[in-house]
């Protein structure tokens, strides 16, 4: 491990899918960089399920058609079942473009071609070498202490990237600031089937979807189906009181496992026939998140800044989001396109946001997981849609984060109002939806979910010239609410969503910050 350098302009610590990512990044833009994994790749991890906007971001690293000839199984939308008295609501992400999918990975394999496809782009690669501590100065890291086998080093550097997943080097060890959502304090059970599996959607456009539903006795747990190749990943999430209290009834976790897959039908029926592998996995799934994300020389990324429940396969999506901002960020630094202080307000607001746009979503869905029996995410009326949408827009837009929102709205009440409205969107069926748009009560350019969002007046007014019924009304509602949750693509959210007074620039070989707006800077 001679050949580790003694310096190293930015350092990233881990090689995990934000790591890998931002190494890239800051490679492809001839910045000299360190990346430094504790592991052995390929190692395992779960996490399996991509979110359609990977393609993007792999897009900004030339990876693109490297992960699709890899032979990952292709994952064209998912399918969600909060009660099992309503049917469930499917996404689409091939509908507009076929080649708009995703992937269900073996994470083994796709986080060790990320690793490689960065070194490619010319970081400095060195697995099996742990960052052991680092050397701080006035809050600003400058050097670390590394370890690989027996052999230690010392590495200083201009830039700190911490990507080391949950172990949080900054956050734990230095920091010490991270918090963990109480109500999210879940635990994961998992396994892997094969044989003769079903599959949702089978001989259909849907075909290879994930499959996430709902417990069915109320309890606010789920259980994702996931199909990878020669094997599905089956697993279990609920709050780590309800997980202890049903192990113990059942004795062992594999007997805990099965029993209460029993509770979930519609995955027990696409498992009818398969064959359990003997090895059962339980880890924590705890939600947490900080304070702060960057600061004088440093950036978090990945699990190592903030961490939310996988039920929306947000977590590559969140590292990529991370590590790009990260590595954007810091090429502003060295560019001397903004202030030191500036980049690090951008990189530590852009994750906040992204951490902020997924737990809204994720409490809301925890809350109808839990009361199944009841419409907690009915469509509000015309007041509190109103009040709802004034928070939630800025929050999806990026505009604003949480705190800034309820500071001009105002009490505990509405923000529960806009958790539920959020929720909403995610109730009303494909089946509904069509029905809605075959009814000709509505214009069809109005059910869109590209078309313009519209305003609850403008809805109300709608419904009332045409005479459209009440499930028409609920479609339009529905189809409205998702249009700012749509999942936009790098392009739009670093070059158009304004952040402190700044934009990111994307064009390759000048990858940073733009000012649009120096007042709002400075503040």
């Amino acid at each position: 491990m001679s050949d580790i350098p003694s310096h190293t302009t930015v350092l990233v610590i881990g090689g995990g899918p934000a790591g890998a990512y931002a190494a890239a990044i800051l490679a492809q833009e001839g910045v000299d960089v360190v990346c430094c994994e504790a592991a052995t790749f390929p190692r395992y991890h779960i996490g399996e399920s991509l979110l359609a906007s990977v393609k993007a971001f792999l897009g900004l690293i030339d990876a693109v058609e490297k992960i699709d000839a890899h032979g990952f199984h292709p994952k064209p939308g998912s399918a969600i079942k909060f009660r099992p008295d309503r049917p469930e609501a499917y996404t689409d992400f091939i509908a507009v473009n076929p080649k708009n999918g995703a992937w269900n990975v073996t994470r083994s394999e796709f986080d060790s071609l990320l690793l490689g496809h960065a070194a490619e782009k010319g970081a400095q690669v060195y697995q099996q070498t742990r960052i052991e501590s680092l050397e701080i100065v006035n809050g600003r890291p400058y050097a670390a202490q590394w370890k690989h086998r027996e052999e230690t080093g010392r590495i200083s550097f201009d830039y700190l990237i911490d990507c080391s997943g949950r172990q949080g080097l900054m956050s734990t060890k230095y920091l010490k600031n991270r918090s963990h959502n109480v109500t999210l304090r879940n635990i994961a059970t998992w396994g892997y089937w094969t044989g003769n599996v079903g599959m949702y959607g089978q001989g259909t456009s849907r075909e290879g979807a994930i499959w996430l539903e709902g417990l069915i006795d109320g309890s606010p747990g789920w259980v994702w189906f996931i199909p990878l190749v020669g094997k599905i990943s089956v697993g279990i999430v609920m709050h780590e009181t309800d997980n202890a209290r049903l192990r113990k009834e059942c004795g062992s976790v594999r007997e805990h496992y099965l029993r209460t897959l029993q509770r979930a039908p519609g995955v027990s029926a696409l498992l009818k026939e398969a064959h359990l592998e003997d090895e059962i996995q339980a880890a924590s799934d705890y939600s947490y998140s900080a304070p702060l994300y960057a600061g004088d020389g440093w950036r978090l990324a990945g699990d190592a800044a903030a961490f939310i429940d996988p039920f929306f396969s947000s977590g590559i999506h969140l590292a990529f989001n991370g590590g790009l901002s990260a590595a954007i960020s810091v090429l502003a630094s060295l560019r001397k396109d903004v202030p030191e202080h500036a980049a690090a307000a951008y990189h530590d607001k852009k994750v906040s946001l992204a951490y902020t746009r997924f737990l809204l979503v994720v409490l809301s869905t925890y809350k109808q997981l839990h009361y199944q029996d009841m419409d907690v995410l009915c469509d509000v009326n015309t007041g509190d849609f109103d009040a709802a949408f004034e928070i939630l827009r800025p929050v999806i837009q990026g505009t604003g984060d949480v705190e800034a929102s309820q500071s001009r709205a105002a009490t505990e009440k509405v923000l529960e109002k806009t958790m539920d409205f959020i929720a909403s969107v995610l109730t009303t069926s494909t089946s509904e939806i069509t029905s809605a748009k075959q009814s000709g009560y509505i214009p069809a350019p109005l059910l869109e979910r590209d078309g313009d969002m519209l305003g609850p007046d403008q809805i109300a007014k709608i419904v009332s010239d045409t005479g459209a019924d009440e499930t028409t009304e609920k479609a339009l509602r529905s189809i409205n609410a998702r249009k700012p949750l749509q999942l936009y693509d790098p392009s739009t959210n670093f070059e158009k969503e304004e952040v402190l007074g700044m934009v990111a620039d994307l064009q390759r070989g000048h990858i940073g910050l733009r000012i649009v707006d120096s007042i709002a800077m400075a503040a």
